[in-house]
């Protein structure tokens, strides 16, 4: 409490008396008289944190620190007065939301709308009913405690609104990279058509040579071009110069130029080095070495080929944004496939994928489902990260009721008092997106939140228990008859 001018009136003990519990309003009392402090603290300091002064400008350097929810801010004080107290009070944005009741003997009309014409949020008059007081004081700290409501929600709104139109520019960018994308990708096909083609060709190229090269003739043909008499070789082992199921071996190169020389007397091993002539077998090994480049390539091209499909057939559904009938199993497939495009998740982590083929279809939007089951495996993924032991398990069951999907993951965990906020917008455990943190992963937290979101408009709900050290469970449930919330 503020000190008072020693003397008679100065509080005793008994008027210090406060009892403070956590979440109490702060009220400041100002007034001059002391007998006006102590009865106004004796009505008061039971339910309220109380602090006083007895002029506006000791007033004024006490509010800063104790930063009151009320002020019951006397008029006819010595310097400056109650209206000019809360005149500076009302036109400072930083004290503006503190409530004011004034409290005087002055009684006439135009000083009551004097008050009010200064920003006063109420008057009351002296001698009052302490009833009266009470009353007042918990109407003012009702309208403050809602106001505070009100400017948390505001500034959590102003912030979702941002963090919102920032995505939804970033979503029309990415769409238009992604209609892009498509079209490269679909393009790819061509090429790679092309690239599995000439593989298969060179391949049974390659095969056609290593038993040619196995005919002691061919080797000791001395005086011809070497793939010139592989060319002739070939053909005769089709049985024709142009048909047949190998037409496209005829198109073998062959310049006598540009081709390098033979060593005489070295056949067709004069196109390897000098050690092949000295060891026939070592043909062979050159020829299966060939063929199995080859096969590997095939092989790099057909999971190509798969990457292209998941790509297009992921585009295709999310592109579409309406509802349909969808089947969870598939949905979850099709984002694992999707995303062992991330090489720690397609090697690092182990997954298991429990699916129960009997759950019933569900009548959504593909993009719903796609992104929450995005979202709860990279979260897996990325909570694993460093971790020795990096598993995954996502299964799907059903009863009469309810259909249920099951993110199980051996990650750090998280602790329980994180846990009751996990699903609040912008809650994170992660760093933001700084320069300081790359390669570590990243959160704005709105990931969880969208997710929740996205679910109670199935009248489903995400719910997650974890483990310090052990992981943590993310457990989809959404009703199997309960229509969507809206069209």
């Amino acid at each position: 409490l503020s000190p008072l001018p020693p003397g008679e009136g100065k509080f005793s003990d008994e008027d210090y008396l406060e009892v403070r519990k956590p979440g109490m309003n702060r009220i400041l009392v100002v007034d001059d008289e002391t007998n006006n402090l102590k009865a106004i603290k004796r009505l008061l300091r039971r339910d309220y944190i109380l602090e006083f002064a007895q002029n506006g400008d000791e007033a004024l350097k006490l509010i800063p620190d104790f930063n009151p929810d009320l002020i019951l801010l006397d008029i006819m004080m010595p310097g400056i007065d109650g209206y000019e107290v809360c005149r500076r009070l009302k036109s400072d944005s930083k004290t503006s939301g503190i409530m004011v009741l004034l409290v005087s003997a002055k009684s006439a009309l135009e000083d009551r709308l004097r008050g009010y014409e200064v920003g006063t949020d109420d008057y009351i008059i002296k001698p009052y009913e302490p009833e009266e007081l009470r009353a007042k004081v918990r109407i003012l700290l009702r309208l403050k405690n809602a106001q505070d409501e009100l400017r948390t929600v505001n500034r959590d709104l102003e912030k979702l609104v941002a963090v919102k139109t920032r995505e939804l520019v970033k979503q029309e960018r990415q769409a238009i990279v992604g209609q892009m994308v498509q079209g490269i990708v679909h393009n790819l096909r061509g090429p790679l058509t092309v690239v599995h083609v000439r593989a298969e060709i060179a391949c049974e190229t390659a095969r056609k040579l290593l038993e040619i090269s196995k005919d002691d003739e061919l080797v000791k043909s001395q005086n011809s071009p070497p793939l010139a008499g592989l060319q002739r070789r070939l053909a005769g082992a089709r049985g024709d110069e142009g048909e047949g199921e190998h037409n496209h071996l005829k198109s073998l190169p062959y310049s006598p130029s540009p081709q390098p020389s033979p060593v005489k007397g070295e056949g067709v091993f004069g196109l390897f080095p000098k050690s092949s002539k000295d060891d026939p077998d070592n043909f062979q090994k050159l020829a299966e070495n060939v063929i199995h480049n080859l096969d590997s390539l095939l092989e790099a091209v057909d999971r190509t080929d798969l990457l292209i499909d998941s790509l297009l057939a992921k585009g295709r559904q999310e592109a579409a944004g309406e509802k349909q009938r969808l089947n969870l199993n598939d949905i979850i497939a099709q984002e694992i496939k999707f995303l062992d495009a991330d090489m720690d998740l397609k090697h690092g982590v182990k997954k298991y994928l429990d699916l129960d083929p009997s759950i019933p279809d569900l009548y959504g939007t593909y993009s719903d489902f796609s992104q929450v089951t995005y979202n709860l495996i990279k979260n897996a993924s990325e909570a694993m990260k460093n971790l020795q032991k990096k598993e995954l398990r996502i299964s799907t069951r059903h009863d009469d009721e309810n259909i249920y999907i099951i993110f199980q993951d051996t990650g750090s965990g998280i602790s329980s008092e994180d846990l009751e906020r996990i699903f609040d917008p912008f809650f994170t455990t992660k760093p933001g997106k700084e320069p300081d943190n790359a390669g570590e992963p990243t959160g704005t937290g709105l990931g969880l939140y969208t997710c929740s979101q996205l679910m109670k408009y199935y009248g489903g709900e995400i719910s997650a228990q974890s483990k310090l050290g052990a992981g943590t469970t993310f457990t989809i449930t959404i009703p199997q008859k309960r229509p969507l919330l809206h069209d």
